[in-house]
């Protein structure tokens, strides 16, 4: 087998069976190889004159000789025969059918014309979008190449952009908040002059009931006018800062309570009672201790993941998709073995965002409908991060399923804060063992 892979959406990669050469070539010949793989046929002149402008005719097409000679070389050598990598068909310069040529540019561009409207695709596509083409890449003396790189990354930046709107559009329609103000972040990353981006993603948070988000985006939307095209905000974007202290100002009696929205609480001293009950095959019990220990982010959280992973096997955890393990891997290294690559944050801002969600999907993907409870014991030591997540899976899951218990005292300052929003029901201890 002979197969060459090159992906150009990011930093560049360059694999020959599946094994990387990438420091096995020259700066100019890895610019060659992608060209070519772009293009797929170049004249001799022109690949002589783009990469070396400065040089005269003569020392141009001697340089490219040299090139394709050290690239023939290495080829031979990594494949013990005299079959040629790159060769002329007349005039032009080829890559040999004796090799196997892939590339993320051909399978990106297959799946953006012809499947870009189904939401499974637009998730592969996002995903095969690893940076902008040939991130990083410069060549000094070359203002053709820089030029054609230039026009190159504008257009797979341009694509990027309407996957992640349509993505977008897709969350939105869905009413998934969290998800719909994650990717519209990314797109605030690639278009941070676009006014109207900020307006979206300030109204996206107020919608989800998130004052202190929104106001941070309308200040980095006026210091981003201000400081890069001396402008102020529209007055349409003014007038969001009147609705965001309309929300400030709201009392807490006032704010809307979800009575829809449930958990229980039970006393530590029932703990023993409750395990000892939870026979029923149909229904499913994790039991999670908060540990006491200040400023261990996610610490709860990561205990959760270790439930799950303990708890099914590595063929239901192989179901997960890797994008959700990649993200949870920042807070518990046992999800490596469950994908392959990282998924890189776009932003710092959305990393709790994104960890949030992630660990929602898995919980809910792992335990389907079997009726499950999840009981925190300690729940006044609970870090901050995972308290914040409490509140978000409250919200996300509609008290239905999985079930919430607290082991703490009713008159805990973080029970408290949840009552002003949630409702706190009677635990029957037979709602488990019915």
């Amino acid at each position: 087998m002979k197969e060459l892979r090159i992906d150009l959406l990011g930093p560049i990669k360059i694999e020959y069976n599946n094994k990387s050469i990438y420091n096995k070539l020259s700066h100019k010949a890895r610019c060659i190889l992608c060209y070519l793989v772009t293009e797929k046929y170049v004249s001799k002149e022109k690949l002589a004159c783009m990469f070396w402008e400065e040089s005269s005719e003569s020392a141009s097409k001697y340089n490219l000789r040299y090139n394709i000679w050290s690239v023939n070389k290495l080829f031979k050598d990594l494949s013990g025969d005299e079959a040629l990598l790159l060769e002329w068909d007349k005039d032009r310069l080829i890559i040999s059918d004796h090799y196997t040529v892939k590339s993320d540019i051909e399978e990106f561009n297959e799946l953006f014309i012809n499947k870009s409207n189904e939401y499974e695709s637009l998730s592969e596509l996002k995903h095969k979008y690893r940076g902008s083409f040939l991130e990083g890449l410069h060549l000094k003396d070359s203002f053709e190449f820089n030029d054609w790189l230039f026009f190159l990354r504008e257009a797979y930046q341009r694509k990027y952009l309407e996957i992640l709107q349509k993505t977008f559009q897709h969350f939105k329609k869905m009413n998934l908040m969290e998800k719909s103000i994650e990717v519209m972040e990314e797109i605030l990353l690639l278009n941070p002059l676009d006014e109207d981006i900020y307006v979206e993603l300030i109204e996206l948070h107020l919608l989800n009931g998130d004052r202190t988000c929104a106001l941070k985006t309308y200040n980095r939307c006026v210091h981003v006018l201000r400081e890069e095209l001396n402008i102020s905000p529209k007055e349409t974007t003014v007038a969001l800062l009147k609705k965001i202290k309309s929300q400030e100002q709201m009392p807490v009696k006032d704010l809307p309570r979800h009575h829809n929205i449930s958990f229980y609480i039970i006393s530590a001293n029932q703990i023993e009672s409750l395990i000892s009950n939870s026979v029923d095959s149909t229904k499913k019990l994790f039991f999670v201790n908060a540990i006491p220990l200040k400023n261990l982010n996610y610490g709860l959280l990561a205990s959760v993941i270790d439930l799950m992973i303990n708890n099914y096997s590595v063929e239901h955890l192989s179901r997960i998709q890797p994008s959700i393990w990649s993200e949870l891997y920042r807070i518990n290294i046992r999800t490596r073995p469950y994908f392959k690559e990282f998924i890189h944050l776009n932003s710092p801002d959305t990393e709790k965002c994104r960890i949030f969600s992630a660990l929602t999907e898995l919980i809910n993907q792992l335990i389907e409908k079997q009726p499950t409870y999840f009981l925190i014991n300690n729940f006044a030591y609970i870090d901050n991060f995972s308290f914040e997540y409490i509140k978000y899976a409250l919200y996300k899951n509609s008290g239905l399923n999985p079930k919430l218990i607290l082991v703490s005292d009713e008159h805990n300052e973080k029970i408290q804060e949840l009552k002003n929003f949630f409702t706190i029901l009677k635990f029957d201890f037979h709602m488990i063992i019915d």
